[in-house]
């Protein structure tokens, strides 16, 4: 019974005190032990912007705008290779990312681990950061 839960009334014992703080406890272990946070010190390196492909239907022709007939292409992609000590990596980044990174800048990139499984290969871990935190 944690003391959220208790009417103004109502005392806690000691014993009952002590339960909560240790689930609480727990509860704090817990999240760490099953915590996928990743932070880095990074040094951007370059940025890279990707034009999108054209849109192909099934049949391998291109898509065309109804109301226009302009070729549909995919979204851009955007990537940064980044340095850190013991390594490198090129990230996909937001749009917003690559307009306000600098390269030869250090950052702080926080984010997470996934696992990929390609269809052909072996599984592997990437990183996937979410926020660029200028350092100098």
């Amino acid at each position: 019974m944690s003391n959220k839960e208790l009417p103004k009334n109502e005392t806690i014992t000691h014993d009952e005190f002590l339960e909560s703080k240790l689930l609480e406890m727990m509860e704090a272990k817990l999240q760490l032990v099953e915590c996928n946070d990743l932070k880095l010190g990074v040094t951007v390196q370059e940025t890279e912007q990707l034009k999108g492909r054209q849109k192909l239907t099934k049949d391998g022709d291109p898509i065309t705008d109804p109301q226009t007939g302009e070729i549909q292409y995919w979204a851009d992609s955007y990537y940064a290779t980044v340095t850190f000590q013991g390594g490198e990596l090129k990230v996909r980044i937001t749009e917003e990312q690559f307009k306000t990174l600098i390269p030869a800048k250090k950052y702080v990139a926080s984010g997470r681990l996934t696992m990929v499984t390609p269809d052909k290969g072996f599984a592997y871990l990437k990183a996937e950061f979410k926020d660029f935190s200028r350092i100098f």
